[in-house]
């Protein structure tokens, strides 16, 4: 991979219900539907800004963790708070330079929205 360059990757989450999961993904974080496979679906590409979230029907769940670096991140917190998202970890700035908090969508998948932050706003 050296000479290569990555131009994205996209997280896979596995949930347990389609329906839910993309209710969630496109009512309270704004995504919209991209791409649908099989019927009934078991696979659903999920796009926002040009970049994507794919998910997975499963019937057994093991949750994942995806890390978004977001622009305007406290804005983007505010206004998860007021659609009834379950925020798991609250806004802070963090020692590595990221200011950041977490979500989790109905199925347990962990969603850390995170922000670089300049030397003078960490003092």
């Amino acid at each position: 991979m050296e000479n290569q360059s990555i131009e994205e990757i996209i997280p896979i989450n596995v949930v347990t219900n389609i329906e839910r999961a993309v209710a969630f993904y496109t009512e309270k974080l704004g995504f919209s539907i991209s791409f649908k496979w099989r019927e009934p679906i078991d696979y659903i590409i999920l796009e926002c800004q040009d970049r994507h979230i794919h998910l997975t029907l499963k019937k057994e769940k093991k949750p994942s963790i995806v890390y978004i670096i977001f622009n305007e991140v406290v804005k983007l917190y505010e206004k998860l708070k007021t659609k009834d998202v379950t925020i798991t970890s609250e806004l802070e700035t963090l020692p590595w330079g990221m200011i950041e908090f977490e979500i989790t969508d109905p199925d347990g998948n962990q969603l850390i929205f995170g922000e670089p932050v300049n030397h003078e706003k960490n003092e």
